[in-house]
């Protein structure tokens, strides 16, 4: 019976695992072959890709930087399908925040604030704007009834 159990929970272990892979190498297959039929070289398509992701600190920089991003989009999908409720407003709040960070940042007048202030407060500006952002969706959605 234990082994049953055991076998059992093995099976879903792997099911969890080699569909996200399964996922990713047909992703990655689909787009060699369309690649293929543009007439470019796959070859170098590939290079281009991993120069482009990993080829030095900056893109490998930028990389991790976006994946980061996409990663609490994801993450935050997640949390509201838990919910039972539907986002799909991530990227948007990402941009919002992404502008009223840049924003106090630039034209904020942090410049002469010590370190930690000069990071935080447009970090707090982000933040509140993106969930602004957010908040929007959620208002009508309690006042109104409306879909997300």
């Amino acid at each position: 019976m234990i082994a049953a159990a055991v076998r059992l929970l093995e099976r879903r272990l792997l099911l969890r695992i080699a569909v996200p892979v399964a996922a990713t190498a047909a992703a990655l297959a689909v787009g060699l072959v369309l690649i293929a039929l543009a007439g470019k070289s796959v070859s170098d398509a590939l290079e281009a890709f991993f120069e482009g992701a990993f080829g030095s600190p900056f893109a490998f920089g930028a990389s991790t930087n976006r994946a980061v991003a996409l990663a609490l989009v994801g993450l935050g999908f997640i949390i509201a399908l838990r919910a039972n409720l539907t986002n799909v407003g991530g990227e948007g709040q990402i941009a919002a925040g992404g502008v009223a960070a840049t924003a106090v940042a630039l034209y904020g007048g942090v410049v002469g604030l010590p370190l930690g202030l000069a990071v935080l407060l447009p970090l707090l500006a982000g933040t509140v704007s993106g969930a602004a952002w957010g908040g929007i969706a959620g208002v009508l959605k309690v006042r109104f009834g409306t879909n997300e």
